[in-house]
């Protein structure tokens, strides 16, 4: 995902998302087994009502500009999505934009007609590195903040729903399901991940200037770069990671993520308080 600022404060946040055909036939991201010749044209592209909804959420006068199939230069298949603002002050990220082309669990609940199940919250809460990030433009100057705020109110508007009763509490319980673990998964995994890799960038219209971001070139800043193959070379640092926020909550959970993170290759995040970026003369 690259979010693009313009001098005047306007910008796009285009959205890749492509997915490798592994050689057994899965194609990560999805479950179902599928050839070339069954592939169907548009398949996996995310609903208008999806992206509606989410446009609203990302902020006042953010809109959906193109959506559309598309091919990257590896030969994965997979869709672009662009979404239009007219005031970065405005605009505020979120996770949703990484999940756009995937069938989440409140799709299938709303689809049934079911109650989402609420999530839950507390001290364990995990730090996004993408939702509540805002910006704010200052002359020729882009301040970024993850604002913490933001999701301590999101998390605390998802009000618990009134618990139901199990019909099926009684049932006979079943006496397992085969389970395919160990080496020969993690190899199988480990090569079907290898290549995956995601990210969260900003570009700004001419160019970046004087900037205290840990990660950028004269284009882009990095706010965070993830790349799954190193990651499964790393099993013990990546489990420490996750399991941070069972010790660590707020600034202190910002900076332990960060101390780790810096040891893990393959895993480029910068989690500032604020990050500065200034436009190119």
């Amino acid at each position: 995902m690259v979010v693009k600022v313009n001098r005047d404060g306007s910008g796009v946040v285009h959205v890749r998302s492509y997915h490798q055909k592994a050689n057994l036939g899965f194609s990560i991201g999805s479950s179902k087994q599928e050839t070339s010749s069954e592939k169907v044209p548009n398949e996996g592209l995310p609903t208008e009502e999806k992206l509606q909804a989410l446009a609203e959420r990302l902020g006042t006068g953010v809109r959906v500009e193109s959506v559309a199939a598309a091919t990257n230069p590896q030969g994965w298949n997979g869709f672009e999505v662009v979404f239009a603002f007219d005031d970065v002050n405005e605009l505020v990220l979120s996770d949703q934009l990484f999940t756009l082309g995937h069938k989440t669990k409140k799709d299938a609940e709303d689809a049934e007609g079911t109650e989402p199940n609420s999530s839950k919250t507390g001290p364990h809460e995990k730090f996004s590195l993408v939702e509540g990030t805002r910006f704010q433009l200052q002359g020729d100057r882009l301040l970024i903040s993850r604002d913490s705020d933001h999701q301590l109110q999101a998390n605390a508007n998802q009000q618990p729903r009134e618990a139901t009763k199990d019909p099926f509490a009684e049932a006979p319980k079943s006496p397992g399901v085969v389970s395919i673990t160990g080496p020969q998964m993690e190899k199988f995994m480990s090569q079907v991940l290898k290549d995956a890799r995601m990210g969260l960038f900003v570009e700004l219209e001419s160019g970046i200037g004087e900037t205290n971001a840990r990660y950028h070139n004269e284009d882009q800043v990095t706010l965070f770069k993830i790349e799954i193959g190193p990651l499964l070379e790393q099993k013990p640092l990546v489990d420490k990671l996750s399991r941070l926020s069972h010790r660590y909550h707020g600034p202190e959970l910002r900076s332990e993520t960060q101390k780790l993170a810096d040891q893990i290759k393959g895993l480029d995040i910068d989690i500032e308080d604020q990050i500065s970026i200034q436009f190119a003369n």
